[in-house]
């Protein structure tokens, strides 16, 4: 049986963004969304906002597409899955 290593730099990386973002959005939950509300007041800033949401939706998940299929293509990490 194989066993695969995973370089502890990088796993305390993973582990400080992790801990990092659930520390974010705990503190953050109570702050409101001031601009967002004062947005909503303009309706062609809501519109325009609307495109861009749709914009970036589309790139993100294109990449996470591309992405996915290039680590199943290049298999980095060999058996270590």
């Amino acid at each position: 049986m194989k066993t695969c290593e995973v370089s502890s730099i990088l796993a305390y990386i993973a582990a400080v963004y992790i801990m990092t973002c659930i520390i974010y959005l705990y503190t953050t939950r109570k702050f409101g969304t001031p601009f967002k509300d004062a947005v909503k007041n303009y309706p062609e800033l809501m519109e325009i906002k609307r495109k861009s949401v749709k914009d970036r939706t589309k790139a993100f998940y294109t990449g996470l597409i591309i992405s996915t299929i290039v680590m199943i293509a290049a298999k980095p990490f060999g058996d270590c899955y």
